[in-house]
């Protein structure tokens, strides 16, 4: 069967170049990372080998990504509370302080790591000087934790704000069903090395964590930030695979 690349007039938007996209919210069933988005960046170019041609099937709607590992209701709870919009403006307000008023505001647990903080060398009452409004609260969490080389994760139906390297090394599993993917003729392949190229800024031991296909779905080991990069994959290709399809027949054409 003839092998042939993607469409080459629709911009690369998966693996090369920068890609400047903050996803507001994706059908993702998460547990052990938040799905915050920041910008990706895939230096390296990757061609999407198609093994068929697109079959209608490539036109459904993509499937949620699972955990495997069952969602509370309170740690729902805290992630939809990610996706709400906040409000602060701090000045000189010591980092724990910080803390209760975005808990109190959002009505959610949230839990400093103090000991991990301290390990590093971060003190808990570290001064946060940040105003913001009109933005996601887990947009806004990133700008303030940023600067301290601090990060968060939902974990144990707590909000943990830790250290960056903590969070790193939270490995979780999750299955990514790509078979409207493979239906659109994208070689599960291709997918799998994409999946490497877009998770490769987070793997600083390569040898922890991992991917693979099982039937119609990425089984992959990553910490939270990787699925994040995952995530943003999957949309990704599929934005693509219906650029290159265009929009769906009309009733009666």
């Amino acid at each position: 069967m003839t092998t042939r690349q993607i469409n080459p007039m629709v911009p690369v938007l998966v693996v090369a170049g920068t890609v400047l996209l903050l996803l507001a919210t994706l059908p993702v069933f998460e547990t052990d990372a938040v799905s915050g988005k920041e910008p990706k960046v895939f230096s390296t170019a990757f061609d999407l080998h198609r093994t068929q041609e697109p079959s209608p099937e490539s036109r459904r709607e993509p499937p949620a990504t699972a955990s495997l590992h069952e969602v509370s209701p309170v740690e729902q709870k805290i992630l939809s509370a990610l996706d709400d919009l906040t409000k602060f403006e701090f000045v000189d307000l010591p980092l724990r302080d910080a803390v209760v008023y975005l808990s109190q505001q959002h009505d959610i647990t949230i839990l400093l790591d103090e000991a991990a903080l301290t390990d590093e060398g971060i003190q808990p009452d570290e001064p946060v000087n940040l105003s913001l409004s009109g933005v996601r609260l887990q947009s806004g969490l990133r700008l303030m934790l940023s600067p301290l080389s601090l990060d968060f994760l939902v974990a144990d139906e707590v909000l943990k704000i830790t250290t960056a390297s903590v969070v790193r090394e939270h490995m979780s599993t999750r299955v990514y069903p790509i078979g409207d993917l493979v239906d659109a003729g994208i070689d599960p392949d291709a997918v799998i090395e994409a999946v490497e190229l877009a998770t490769s800024r987070w793997r600083d031991d390569e040898s922890v964590g991992g991917q693979t296909v099982v039937g119609s779905s990425v089984v992959a080991l990553l910490s939270p930030r990787a699925h994040d990069a995952v995530a943003d994959l999957m949309l990704q290709l599929r934005r693509l695979i219906q650029l290159e399809a265009g929009p769906p027949a009309r009733n009666g054409e």
